[in-house]
């Protein structure tokens, strides 16, 4: 794949205004993308004869699949924090980091309803040590201990 200049800028344009935006609409940046490319994806099933669209379904495949894995990053992610910061408060800059990239991604927990958000509770839970608890608080994720908690979704 050759890298233009112009597709250059595009990208750095695009990951500047991602960033802008993400702390505020993250959790509606990440449905609106994966519905776009889920709309990419049937179209190149429904007209298969479309070079652009056979080509596309590829791209669009891979970055579902790159945000679904992004998503599913909350649980490793949080363990690596609890793990070292157990009492989730001597570490503000981790703690802030933490918030910074996956306070979208738990506010994305208020769009399912039912066995989706509850199995995304249960894999985050999965990961968590035997003294952190999870907990369901309708516009994110309460990650705490016995003298400590984390949000992760609000604001």
């Amino acid at each position: 794949m050759k890298l233009s200049l112009r597709t250059l800028l595009g990208i750095v344009a695009g990951t500047a205004l991602v960033m802008a935006f993400w702390t505020r609409f993250g959790e509606y940046m990440l449905a609106l993308a994966i519905l776009i490319l889920l709309v990419v994806v049937s179209a190149s099933f429904l007209c298969p004869k479309h070079n652009y669209l056979r080509t596309s379904r590829r791209r669009a495949t891979f970055a579902i699949a790159a945000i679904v894995l992004f998503i599913a990053s909350l649980g490793p992610a949080a363990l690596v924090y609890t793990t070292y910061d157990p009492d989730l408060y001597e570490a503000p800059k981790a703690k802030r980091a933490l918030l910074l990239v996956y306070s979208p991604v738990g506010r994305c927990m208020a769009f399912p309803g039912g066995p989706l958000r509850d199995g995304y509770l249960m894999y985050l839970r999965w990961w968590m040590p035997q003294r952190i608890a999870v907990k369901d608080i309708g516009w994110g994720v309460k990650i705490e201990t016995k003298h400590q908690h984390v949000y992760i979704g609000i604001n």
